[in-house]
């Protein structure tokens, strides 16, 4: 699952990822709370500003940690956040990895796969 409010970085991330796993996009906060509330998912790749104004992806993420559905999913940050202590701040908050833009899709794949076997 990739929750991300920019609707072409959705299809980017959507069309490279796809030939190796299977995605599916959300582009509202609305629509996250809903998919989060009622499926499992390996992986959440998470936007950090969700262009909302209440709720962004730390509370997504927190949302997703307190759902024992979860409890195996590995949830990570994909944010325009790059500064050297977003990756130490972000996985602090209880992500599992961190990615910022523009993600390294080589990278991503790989640690993705091996995370899965």
């Amino acid at each position: 699952l990739y929750i991300e409010d920019d609707i072409p970085n959705g299809l980017i991330f959507s069309q490279v990822l796809s030939p190796y796993f299977n995605v599916e996009v959300i582009n509202s906060v609305s629509e996250a709370i809903v998919h989060i509330e009622k499926n499992a998912y390996p992986f959440v790749l998470l936007d950090i500003n969700l262009g909302d104004e209440k709720i962004n992806g730390l509370e997504i993420l927190k949302l997703i940690r307190k759902n024992p559905i979860h409890a195996g999913s590995k949830l990570i940050a994909i944010t325009s956040y790059s500064m050297p202590w977003d990756r130490e701040n972000f996985l602090k908050q209880g992500f599992d990895d961190y990615y910022s833009k523009p993600v390294d899709f080589k990278v991503l794949i790989s640690n993705l796969t091996k995370s899965i076997h």
